[in-house]
């Protein structure tokens, strides 16, 4: 090898050298470069994990504030922003929200909870529409627009970051002023709230996403409710065909004089109107047509258990619709209603022709529901109101109220099903559902917030009393009448759907013969008071195919069809699925214009808002202002700040910062809740504590209600360490929860550490996060201590605002009424009960203390005559008292046959903690002495006179505990038997005792000790069960006994009757005395004859059969009771 090419090998060697350097520099490169993305992105994980979260943003600004500035100058301009930022900030924090900074005329806030976020948005345009009420000059009235967000966001102590914040802020730029917009994240969050209403708005081109984004209008004032028009008709879901027939009307007009029948045809088009309708008029046989239609109700009561009609009955129902359709009809009519190409026949009838069912008048192919989308339209003499109809767009907000009272199974399936289908259409409709326990209140409160209201349970009609027809509901009935006294600016629902419920028939059908009446029974205070559609049925259905009907036509509505097409397509979806024989398609019926399509929906355009003013004044601000993914993507860049982040991220998680395990929010589940707090009410611990630790596995919110409902639990259980720890963790969670307070308090109140007890009530009340019902509960507990401090007006305070929070709640109506009653106010405590017996028509406790305030109020009425010579009599009373002349009069005594007994019922004496009713001692008092009147051979004093005696003789506590006391007490009223007792409250047990001791003798001849009830036992059980026991023992202590006083055939007459107790059915020993010969002493014997049972009783008299005859009966043998 010479010396080039050596040289180009040695040049070759180094550039092989100098390549492979370099390769391996540009690996390590590649490989660090790796290494870092590996760490940014776990920091990136970190910072989601530690900082992120699902929070709902609000960003507001003030509509014309820069004209503003300019022309009032910067100091009218800042004065203007401070009134506005008075005003608002409130209500904000008032929901939980936090101001996280002001951008000169705007407000950027973030809340925890999406609902509270609407409803701040909403309280804050209602304050500001009063506000402007008040001004005088027009250019003071602040009008804001409002817009927010729901979704992942990066929060720091003092600032939020991320799109979240950056779509609330466009969404905020499409407002128009006085206006709520929210996002569609946001409106999924709240759209089964019972509080907020939401319209679409629709789709928005927005910066910085590719994809148009969806927006809703939130309602938040009835005068929003009402102007809708430009929202409406704007198009429909789904594009039908074209059909001729789909916009033609034919009207078919109604009327009757006499005997004739006044009969207008005219078909047109959807929305014309024609100015003159020709009429004929036909004579009718009144007879002829009532018999037709009682053929009808004949057929459909031949239907079997599965509503089914035979071939042979439905060709008979079919020939009675085809009379009906000759009889009814002319020519003329029946000619146009033949060759019509309209799909939708609206009768116009008068009240007088509603019993008529005119769906099933058949034309000899088909019945007329079949043939036409129907509805019904009813000229009546009723006053309807005036009010403007309700406009409604999409969604639909909808109210289900499935099985009501809580015993229809079915129903609460038919609800659960329905709602599962429906929310397959999340942007036509927002369904709400509620199930058992549905009281009027309830009812008549939120009816109007609702676009549409479908009931499944039970209905009653009156026949002979309209107005007092109504749903079945767990307080009673919601009346017609009640209905349609609804007044006010807010309007009706637009449909109602009464879907009737016959889940519990068993025999034949049964069905009135004036069924269209009382259809429109029901229907009518609807319609009257404004509804524009109401669905029901001509009798009670069966669950099964009603579901379906109510399922299909929901579906068809939904798809864009009309409401009487929706009707008519669900008969037909019926006969597909279940055959014509089946019933159930012919039970519906349809008031209100059938070819309204309630799909109309709302799209008009958004345009963008310019916020180049602003953004000139305010610069720097509005750099901020959208906190936008650009800002966050500044503070992240570069590997140092990356680390810098981290190190920080690092260092809190080691300090613990609390929201490491707060997750993501989860929506909650209100209708498991729901449940599962009605199962902890029934007893069902079990099931109420599963449904709880499911939700406690959760996160946010979820998490925060299992853990509360698993506290509630561990109460009931008296398990109050598990109790303390379950609603500790809650609050941990969620310091503005109401209910973990309440049990705290509760576990407080049952060791007796009333102070503690008390602080956690008033936390409780000053929560936002529960139920009205959980700060019903906390008031009623602070009453009952404030009653128990001896103050009484702030008792009576606190009682009225648990009333006031739930009216359902018993407890607080009862107790507000004994401290009324014990205050010497019987006209108060009667409203009291009234109203809580109102809320609560089952309730045994409020029913019998409604009773005795209203006895008490009528004495107090009485004349003074009557209260004088009370107060005499006891004045005479007391004087023999202090004179030691216990004793009245002695009447002859007869040791055999039973006189009415007096007794005196003093105080019981409480033992251990304080109780949870108000006046406890009185009620059990009450009840007892109500049992023992009941049996007719008791006589008891009247409390009022014993209580007055008492004050008189101003007797000390201990005194009145004196056996000897309440005996002189029993002897000065001449009671032959004095009863008192005790209530022990120890270890989470209840327990009662009771003694009845003879004046004359001491002997105690009933001495009861209760079983331990749970301490949570109401006040009515335990009276219940205890009168039970103790009529029982008294029958033993003294058994009626008299003499036969004559026999008459099989008939023995007694001397003893229904003035000392003697009641039919009562069994009797006849007993027959001997002389017998004991030593030397001559003695009587009584010896079984045979026995006898009461057939009915006189005041004085009894009358008697034979059961069993030993020996013969005889006038003057003895009777006496048996007692088993």
């Amino acid at each position: 090898m010479n010396e080039k090419e050596k040289e180009l090998k040695g040049k070759a060697s180094e550039e092989k050298a100098e390549d492979k350097g370099m390769h391996s520099s540009v690996e390590d490169i590649l490989k660090e470069r790796m290494r870092l993305e590996e760490e940014r992105q776990k920091l990136d994980a970190m910072i989601k994990e530690k900082y992120q979260r699902n929070v709902a943003i609000m960003f507001t600004d003030i509509k014309g504030s820069t004209k503003y500035f300019e022309t009032y100058g910067d100091i009218e301009g800042r004065a203007l922003i401070e009134t506005h930022n008075r005003m608002l900030f409130p209500i904000i924090s008032a929901h939980g929200g936090k101001v996280i900074k002001t951008i000169g005329d705007a407000i950027m806030a973030m809340f925890e909870k999406p609902d509270q976020a609407v409803l701040a948005g909403m309280e804050m345009q209602k304050a500001l529409a009063e506000y402007n009420k008040t001004q005088d000059q027009k250019h003071k009235a602040i009008h804001i627009r409002i817009g927010l967000n729901y979704g992942p966001a990066v929060v720091e102590s003092a600032d939020v970051f991320g799109d979240a914040v950056n779509v609330a802020a466009r969404v905020e730029s499409k407002c128009e002023p006085d206006q709520v917009l929210i996002s569609e994240s946001l409106y999924q969050e709240v759209r089964q709230s019972e509080d907020i209403l939401c319209r679409l708005f629709g789709e928005v081109e927005v910066k910085g996403k590719s994809e148009p984004v969806k927006l809703y209008r939130v309602i938040w004032s009835e005068e929003q409710l009402l102007a809708e028009e430009q929202y409406q008709q704007a198009g429909l879901r789904r594009a039908k065909e074209k059909r001729a027939g789909a916009e033609m009307v034919l009207e078919l007009g109604l009327s009757k004089e006499g005997n004739k029948l006044k009969v207008s045809v005219m078909e047109r088009r959807k929305g014309e109107e024609r100015t003159v309708q020709q009429y004929q008029t036909i004579k009718v046989s009144e007879d002829a047509i009532n018999q037709l239609c009682s053929k009808i109700v004949t057929l459909l009561n031949q239907a079997n258990r599965r509503g089914r009609l035979s071939k042979e009955l439905l060709k008979q129902l079919e020939e009675a619709g085809q009379s009906l359709y000759d009889q009814l009809l002319p020519r003329e009519a029946k000619e146009k209603l033949q060759q019509s190409r309209a799909e939708n026949l609206i009768l116009r009838m008068d009240d007088h022709l509603v019993q008529i069912p005119w769906e099933l008048l058949y034309n000899g192919a088909e019945f007329l529901c079949m043939r036409y989308n129907i509805g019904r339209i009813v000229s009546t003499r009723q006053r309807v109101s005036e009010a403007q109809a309700r406009k409604v767009a999409h969604p639909l907000k909808m109210l289900v109220l499935a099985d009501p009272r809580g015993d229809l199974p079915e129903s609460a399936r038919e609800g659960a099903i329905l709602r599962n289908e429906l929310d397959h259409y999340p942007d036509m409709v927002s369904v709400n559902i509620k199930s058992s326990k549905i009281d009027r209140n309830y009812v008549l409160s939120r009816i109007r917030d609702y676009d549409i209201i479908h009931y499944a349970g039970h209905a009653d009609y009156d026949a002979k009393n309209p107005s007092e027809s109504g749903w079945l509901i767990a307080d009673g009935k919601l009346k017609a009448e009640e209905v349609s006294n609804l007044t006010g600016k807010k309007p009706m629902p637009a449909l109602v759907f009464a879907n009737g419920c016959q889940s519990g028939q068993t025999d034949a059908w049964t069905i009135n013969e004036n069924y269209e009446n009382q259809i429109f029974g029901l229907a009518n205070a609807f319609l009257v008071s404004g509804v524009q559609h109401y669905i029901g049925t001509f009798w009670e259905i069966l669950d099964e195919p009603g579901r379906e009907f109510a399922i299909a036509f929901y579906r068809e509505l939904l798809d864009g069809a009309s409401v009487g097409e929706a009707v008519r397509m669900a008969r037909k979806h019926l006969i597909e699925k279940y055959g014509e024989e089946t019933i159930v398609w012919a039970s519906y019926m349809l008031y209100g214009d059938p070819s309204f399509t309630y799909l109309a929906q709302a799209m008009p355009k958004a345009e963008e808002k310019e916020e180049a003013v602003r953004a000139e004044r305010y610069p720097a601000e509005m750099a901020v202002r959208g906190s936008s993914a650009e800002m966050v993507a500044q503070k992240s860049s570069g590997l140092g700040k990356w680390l810098g982040i981290g190190a920080i991220a690092l260092i809190l998680a080691v300090i613990g910062i609390w929201w490491v395990s707060k997750g993501v929010s989860v929506k909650v589940p209100e209708d498991a809740i729901a449940k599962a707090y009605s199962q902890l009410e029934k007893g069902d611990l079990k099931s109420a504590e599963a449904i709880f630790a499911s939700l406690s596995e959760k996160r946010g919110d979820a998490k925060v209600r299992g853990y509360e409902g698993l506290a509630a639990v561990a109460f009931q259980r008296n398990d109050l360490a598990s109790a303390r720890d379950y609603a500790q963790k809650a609050m941990e969670m969620d310091q503005l929860a109401i209910y973990p307070h309440v049990i705290m308090g509760n576990i407080y109140y049952n060791q007796n550490d009333i102070a503690n007890a008390e602080a956690e009530y008033r936390a409780a009340i000053q929560g936002v996060n529960g139920k009205p019902w959980m700060k019903s509960e906390a008031y009623n507990r602070l009453g009952r201590i404030a009653s128990e401090k001896g103050d009484d007006q702030v008792a009576i305070q606190n009682y009225e605002s648990a009333v006031k929070e739930d009216p359902a709640n018993a407890e607080a109506s009862i107790n507000l009424g004994q401290k009324f009653l014990s205050l010497g106010n019987p006209a108060k405590a009667q409203s009291a009960f009234k109203a809580g017996a109102s809320a609560n028509p089952n309730d045994a406790t409020l029913s019998m203390l409604l009773a005795e305030s209203i006895r008490r109020t009528q004495e107090a009425e009485a004349d003074k005559a009557r209260a004088e010579l009370i107060n005499q009599e006891i004045a005479d009373l007391v004087k023999r008292f202090k004179e030691g002349k216990m004793s009245a009069p002695k009447e002859e005594q007869d040791e055999w046959n039973s006189k009415p007994m007096t007794l005196a019922l003093i105080d019981f004496e409480t033992k251990g903690k304080m109780g949870l009713m108000e006046g406890e001692d009185d009620f059990l008092r009450l009840a007892i002495t109500n049992a023992l009147k009941e049996t007719g051979r008791v006589r008891v004093v009247e409390r009022e006179k014993l209580d007055k005696i008492i004050s008189e003789l101003n007797l000390s506590s201990s005194e009145l505990a004196s056996d000897e006391t309440r005996l002189k007490l029993g002897k000065l009223l001449s009671a032959r038997v004095i009863a008192t007792g005790s209530i022990i409250r120890y270890q989470g047990k209840l327990q009662v005792s009771i003694r009845m001791i003879e004046t004359e003798t001491s002997e105690v001849k009933v001495a009861l000790t209760s079983d331990p009830y749970p301490e949570t036992a109401s006040p009515g059980e335990v009276a219940k069960s205890l009168v039970e026991q103790l009529i029982q023992e008294v029958k033993k202590a003294y058994p009626l006994r008299g003499t036969i006083a004559q026999i008459a055939g099989d008939e023995i007459v007694l001397n003893i009757g229904s003035g000392v107790g003697l009641k039919p059915g009562t069994k009797l020993r006849v007993l027959e005395e001997r002389k017998v010969t004991i030593g030397n002493k001559l003695s009587t014997t009584r010896i079984e004859a045979g026995t006898a049972e009461v057939t009915r009783a006189e005041s004085e008299l009894g009358y008697a059969k034979p059961v069993e005859v030993k020996n013969p009966f005889k006038v003057g043998m003895k009777v006496e009771e048996i007692v088993e």
